[in-house]
Formats: structure tokens, C-alpha cells, sequence
């Protein structure tokens, strides 16, 4: 991959040309491939450019097309081509223009730029029969350049691109607009404990409140003794962020560069796209299959430049699963050098003998990350504390880049005190599996479909959309989550409660679906 930093409409010409050129069994990229992915492209500002100097796209699309011949023999669709000498004084020439006009990416007005400057290159020559000149096109850029170096100085293009995580509302926003008081409020929106944290770290966090003007252990040592003897792994295997979600941002900023892939899921942990967007990186979204990850479908996305592969398991928001010999496919036709993160947060809710334990490929020396939670069985989710599980040299890397006390010392102290209460963890579990048989239950009475989940939660299917609902149900003192931003725009998430929170929400909800 030629290096620099390119906005992500100029990385999609770049890689247009290479789909183009090993379309037609060229060995390299050259300046006529280029110019069908600016064309192809279509919306960056060199196509608006041309456009307002009058060449019709399609026109020049055509003219592009006939000075590319198929060749004979088929080449290597695995690997990237490489750049003909004038591909590369193209993309040479668009790196020095967008240095001399203070850009700190390259767009793809600099990769038109760039065509036009390599007068020997086939592209120059179809854009010169169209008249277009590097002098007229400089005109028509000015007002559209001069407006977005102004943008790129407020924040990088990805930063701008990325859709911000929305939380499901806390009661007290609720109460405060509604003017329902808080006691009269049930929140069933993000996924929390409904008998709230053990009744052991309670007791640890008033004993650690008198010493909270210390800082805390920022290597949680006695907390990863702990875990280490839990798990069946040694300390040095794990690594305590503060929630899981600063340990996926880890992930990012440690393996992650600009120019390389990440492969997740649609519909999956809206942090993947986040924290990859943060980066620069290039997202690879695979179409979901029965509302869960399509594994084949990911390993068949794989490439030389993809680097990490998240995978939610049970996936949030829909609670379904991947299993074990799915997993097991995936893996075997993922390269070695490529990071696997199995996110595992409601792993201990999970009731099913095919899921995965993806520990064996940690232990078996493979790039593999598991990530879990004190959030959701625990109960902690209001002290951010989760931990990831890999190996050793994969730890002591992302360490470099962990915050220092990144983990408070109430949030060890509970951790450590929920780990020891077994009998939390197994009421939370019954209190869950007999929540969800009563809503699967009730909301086949009132004639609502849902996805079976292997979660604390389920993804409710409704005829209107889900917002709409979600804001009537507030009125009735309910919160439950619209999950429009994962693709499921007339769905709510509802997370399962206790026998009383879960019979609110169905009368509830049948008394908003008469209106």
C-alpha cells in the first residue's frame, strides 16, 4: 500500500483502482485505473470538480474504459498490486500538493492534481482530451479547498465521520424532564444487573470509601492474583482497563495504523466502529446472518491489510451467538499475524454447550484477546471495570499504552469482593433465565416478535418505530433503548429484569401499543 494519509474518499479511489486493475487481470495499478476510481468514487471533491468545469462522469467513465484491455493471463487476487511509476508520481505529486497547501491528509483533489501533472500516464491524456486543465480545475477548487481546511483544522476527517454512543437515558434525566419521581422509574435500557452488585462488594466499597484520597495500585496486582486464580490463567496474561470499552480503545491505539482493516459485524458494538474511525482505520462491515455474526462471511473479507477481526459473543444488541465450530472455521482461515478480540462481556449468562471457550486459543499461543466485564453479571457498572485475557507479550505491548491508574481503588476493591460471592453470580443467572422465559412468554401473548438472546437482554420487534415507543414508554416511568443506530430502526432493546420490573414493562407496553 503506497504510504501517506489520505481522507477516506481518497483511500476509496486507491482502492477502486486496485479492484479495477485485478478486474482486468493487470499486474499493476496505473494512472487510468486511478482515474476510474476518482470517477467511480463520484462524490469526493475532484468529481465535483470536474462536474462544475461540465465533463459528464459517465462520459469520461467511458473514455477511461476503452484504454483498459483485459489481459490474458489471470493474476494473484490476494495480494495487493503494486503501483506503475506513474501511479506513483501521481500519488507522489498529490502528497507534495497537499504539504505545500497545509493539508494533513490527501484528498481526492490532489489525487486529480496528481493525474494531470503525470503527463505520460494514459489519464492525463483522456483528461486532457476533455479540456480539463490543472489551471481550471485550481479555479474551481479554491472556494471549495479554502472552506475545508477550515474543517480539517477543528478535527481529522474520521473523527467527524464518527456517529457518537448513545447511552440509554438514566432515571434521573428521566425525572427531571418527565417530573416522574425517581422511585417510580425502572430502567430496562442498558443492560445492568437488576439486583445490583453483590452484597460483598458493597461492603468492600464502603471499606475502601475512607482511602480514596490515595491513588490506586496501577497495576491491580491482588485484583489479577484474583482473576488469574478464577480463570486459570496467570496474572501476566491479563490486563484491567477501565471498563472493557478503554481496553477495545487500547486495542485500537496499540495494532492499529491508518492504512490497514478492521473487520466486525453490522449490527454489532457500535465502540468497534468508534474506536476504529479514531484511528483512521478502514472499517470492513459484514452483513449480519440470522441477526447474529456470519463468520464464513468475515474470514472470506480477510486480506494482507486486515489487522484486527472484533466479534461480540453474545452480540449486543441482538443476544444471539456464534459457536464453537464456528469459531474454530474462522480461526483456522485467520493468518497468524491477524488480532482476534472476542468480546465476551455477557459471557456468564450464556446457557448453551456450543459456546465457544475462546481461553484454548490463548493457551494454544494464537493473537487472541477475550475481553470481559465486572459491568453486567457483578453489578459494577457504575465503577468502569472490565479486563481483557491474552498472552503475555500481547499484555506487556498494550501496557505501554494503558493510562497509569487507569482503575480506581473502589473498583478493585469490588471486583475483587464480587468475584468471591458465587451465590450473587447464581440468583442473577436464575433471576435472568426465568425473566426471559416470562417475557418470551408475554410478548408472544401480545403479539410481538423477538430474537432468542443468550443475553440479559432481548431485542423486541414492534410495527412502529422503535423510538416512538421508547418515548411513550417513558411517560409510563419505562426506559428501554431504540436500537435504530445498529440497523434495527422499529426494534427496542429491553434488558431483563425482576419478576416485577419485567411484568411493568409488558403492561406497559401493551397499555403504548393500543394508542
Amino acid at each position: 500500500m503506497f504510504s501517506g494519509r489520505f481522507t477516506e474518499r481518497a483511500r476509496t479511489i486507491i482502492n477502486l483502482a486496485h479492484e479495477e486493475a485485478k478486474k482486468s487481470n493487470y499486474d499493476q495499478v496505473d494512472t487510468e485505473h486511478l482515474l476510474l476510481g476518482l470517477v467511480r468514487e463520484g462524490q469526493g471533491i475532484a468529481a465535483r470538480a470536474l462536474q462544475e468545469l461540465g465533463v459528464s462522469l459517465e462520459k469520461l467513465e467511458t473514455e477511461v474504459n476503452k484504454t483498459i484491455k483485459k489481459q490474458d493471463v489471470p493474476v494473484d487476487t490476494t495480494r495487493p498490486l503494486e503501483f506503475t511509476s506513474s501511479a506513483k508520481n501521481v500519488l507522489q505529486y498529490a502528497l507534495e500538493e497537499a504539504h505545500k497547501l497545509d493539508y494533513d491528509h490527501v484528498g481526492t483533489e490532489h489525487i486529480l492534481q496528481g493525474l494531470i501533472h503525470e503527463e505520460s500516464g494514459i489519464a492525463a491524456k483522456v483528461l486532457a482530451s476533455f479540456d480539463v486543465t490543472s489551471e481550471k480545475v485550481r479555479r474551481v477548487l479554491i472556494p471549495v479547498s479554502s472552506k475545508r481546511v477550515v474543517k480539517k483544522r477543528l478535527a481529522k476527517d474520521s473523527i467527524l465521520s464518527i456517529r457518537p454512543y448513545e447511552p440509554g437515558k438514566p432515571i434521573e434525566e428521566v425525572s427531571r424532564e418527565l417530573g416522574i419521581p425517581e422511585p417510580d422509574i425502572i430502567k430496562m435500557a442498558s443492560n445492568e444487573n437488576p439486583l445490583g452488585p453483590s452484597p460483598l462488594g458493597i461492603r468492600a466499597i464502603k471499606e475502601f470509601a475512607d482511602q480514596v484520597h490515595l491513588y490506586p495500585d496501577g497495576g491491580c496486582y491482588y485484583l489479577k492474583i484474583d482473576l488469574a486464580e478464577h480463570l486459570k490463567v496467570k496474572p501476566e496474561n491479563l490486563i484491567i482497563g477501565n471498563g472493557s470499552n478503554e481496553i477495545l480503545q487500547i486495542i485500537a491505539d496499540t495494532f492499529l495504523e491508518p492504512d490497514d482493516e478492521v473487520i466486525y459485524s453490522e449490527g454489532a458494538f457500535v465502540v468497534y466502529e468508534l474506536v476504529t474511525k479514531v484511528i483512521g482505520a478502514e472499517a470492513i462491515i459484514v452483513d449480519m446472518k440470522n441477526y447474529t455474526h456470519d463468520l464464513d462471511a468475515m474470514a472470506d473479507r480477510i486480506t494482507n491489510r486486515t489487522r484486527v477481526i472484533f466479534i461480540a459473543n453474545p452480540n449486543n444488541p441482538t443476544g444471539t451467538m456464534v459457536t464453537a465450530d464456528e469459531v474454530g472455521r474462522l480461526m483456522k482461515k485467520t493468518p497468524e499475524n491477524v488480532l482476534v478480540v472476542f468480546d465476551e462481556a455477557y459471557y456468564e449468562y450464556v446457557t448453551r454447550s456450543d459456546y465457544p471457550q475462546t481461553l484454548r486459543y490463548i493457551h494454544d499461543g494464537r493473537m487472541v484477546i477475550t475481553l470481559r466485564t465486572f459491568s453486567k453479571i457483578y453489578g459494577l457498572a457504575g465503577l468502569r471495570i472490565g479486563y481483557g485475557i491474552s498472552r503475555p507479550d500481547i499484555i506487556e505491548v498494550m501496557n505501554k499504552v494503558r493510562q497509569p491508574f487507569n482503575v480506581s481503588s473502589i473498583a478493585q476493591a469490588a471486583a475483587r469482593a464480587s468475584l468471591k460471592d458465587k451465590d450473587h453470580v447464581e440468583k442473577s443467572i436464575k433471576v435472568n433465565r426465568e425473566g426471559k422465559e416470562y417475557l418470551y412468554r408475554e410478548l408472544k401473548r401480545i403479539s410481538l416478535d423477538c430474537v432468542p438472546s443468550e443475553a440479559n437482554f432481548i431485542l423486541v420487534h414492534l410495527d412502529k418505530p422503535g423510538s416512538e415507543v421508547m418515548s411513550q414508554l417513558l411517560k409510563e416511568g419505562v426506559i428501554v433503548r431504540p436500537v435504530a443506530g445498529y440497523g434495527f430502526p422499529n426494534s427496542v432493546r429491553v434488558t431483563i429484569g425482576t419478576p416485577e420490573q419485567n411484568e411493568r414493562l409488558i403492561s406497559s407496553l401493551e397499555k403504548v401499543l393500543e394508542r
